[in-house]
């Protein structure tokens, strides 16, 4: 995937960060005053910048996707414990009074059990998108990631170390699997997305946190940790890549995030009216009655039967110049050359070859022959043509209920005959409506 300018930006801040983070650890003087110090803002910045990329991230979704930001808030309050338990471990190492056990352990593990509830919710949230072999996978990993850090640390449990601070260090190299298992499902279900790259962000962070945990537990169990020892800057990379995560997550959800467009009425009548044309081996002529603007309902019907059927159309329009539909067929991704426009002749007639114009909505003969002759053309060119009227109250303007009421009977019998479909538009409550109902095979309702 080709990374955008702001993708890039957030890569290279978190290189650039995580060459501070190593020239500090190289520099650092072991156990004098001025590493100490040193290594603690660092950890505090990074898990600040962490926390401020959290809370940025969860601002965004809360307007794409509710759901997810009320995930990513349980998470989000996990990590700002842990920047209260940096700070309070800051405190004590910089005072160089170093208890076994201190309030951050108590922030460091209510932090675990938020963010476990988090992802725990999340991977809820995606479970039909989530297959048991990468369930399996993600399983075994951590599994890997428990036997590696009980092989490394259990041995320790003999130590002469503080039962206490015995449970805290174990405590943290489970919650640290746990959680590796919950974001590897994750990031395995968007393994296809955009989102993919930065959920593989957000794995290595966790990984990188849990290797420094295991190190740590045994450098403390062992009696041989310092302040500024390089467990503690590789700690930091864990937060630097978990910030990186963060920005990614929202850049990449921003450039596919669009708002919600509303339908047009075009698209929302085509959408209810798909599978309901002709769908019956004995439909040949079709009525819909709607309250939709005729011009809508024109272009779901040609949408639908020119697009998705494939048949060619005879399009009796008295209402609009079919100017005004060539000019929306493009927007609505209908063939011009699939519609032959029956009309009333205009001044400026327009360059479209497939018109057949008549006098005036009063002469029936004439649109009685023009429909005829452009069905048969239509026959020629295309296997199925389907007959679109949507004018009966402008012809009933004309003629009176019967004479019209003969016509439409005249002219569906006469489609019939040709093996031509019928697709007349009605309007609610219209007097012809009786009339049209009885010779028609099929009745639908549009909304």
């Amino acid at each position: 995937m080709q990374l955008s300018q702001p993708n890039l930006s957030i890569i290279a801040v978190a290189l650039l960060l995580l060459a501070l983070n190593f020239i500090a650890m190289l520099v650092a003087a072991p156990e004098a005053q001025g590493t100490k110090l040193i290594v603690s803002l660092l950890t505090v910045l990074f898990a600040l910048l962490t926390v401020s990329a959290l809370f940025r991230m969860r601002r965004f979704l809360s307007r794409l996707n509710p759901d997810w930001a009320s995930h990513w808030t349980l998470i989000t309050a996990g990590f700002s414990l842990w920047l209260l338990a940096e700070a309070v471990w800051g405190y004590y190492s910089v005072a160089g009074a170093m208890p076994y056990t201190t309030l951050a352990d108590i922030f460091w593990l209510l932090g675990y059990v938020l963010m476990i509830a988090g992802f725990w919710k999340a991977n809820q949230d995606m479970h039909l998108s989530l297959k048991l072999r990468d369930t399996l996978l993600a399983t075994a990993f951590a599994i890997f990631a428990l036997a590696v850090a009980a092989f490394v640390l259990l041995p320790l449990l003999s130590s002469p170390a503080d039962p206490l601070q015995k449970f805290f260090n174990l405590a943290y190299p489970i919650g640290d699997a746990v959680i590796i298992f919950l974001t590897m499902r994750l990031a395995i279900a968007f393994a296809t997305s955009p989102l993919g790259i930065a959920w593989s962000v957000f794995l290595l962070g966790f990984i990188i946190e849990a290797l420094s945990d295991v190190w740590y537990a045994y450098l403390l169990l062992t009696g041989t940790y310092f302040v500024g020892h390089p467990s503690d800057f590789i700690y930091n990379s864990g937060y630097i890549f978990t910030m990186a995560g963060a920005l990614l997550f929202e850049s990449m959800s921003r450039a596919g995030f669009r708002p919600v467009k509303e339908p047009e009425p075009a698209e929302r009548a085509a959408s209810q009216l798909e599978g309901l044309l002709f769908q019956k081996k004995a439909d040949e002529a079709i009525s819909i009655t709607t309250q939709v603007n005729e011009a809508d309902a024109d272009l779901a019907v040609l949408k639908l039967l020119t697009g998705m059927d494939k048949m060619g159309c005879v399009f009796l329009c008295l209402d609009r110049p079919h100017t005004y539909f060539l000019g929306e067929f493009g927007e609505h991704g209908i063939n011009p050359e699939m519609v032959h426009f029956v009309t009333v002749r205009e001044r400026a007639q327009g360059d479209h070859p497939e018109v057949s114009y008549i006098n005036s909505p009063e002469d029936l003969t004439s649109i009685k022959i023009q429909l005829d002759q452009a069905a048969k053309r239509m026959k020629e060119k295309h296997r199925r043509v389907f007959v679109l009227i949507d004018c009966i109250p402008t012809l009933s303007l004309y003629s009176d209920l019967n004479r019209l009421g003969k016509f439409l009977h005249d002219i569906n019998l006469s489609l019939r005959d040709k093996g031509v479909y019928q697709v007349i538009l009605l309007p609610p409550g219209g007097a012809i409506n009786t009339y049209v109902l009885r010779f028609c095979d099929t009745n639908l309702s549009l909304a």
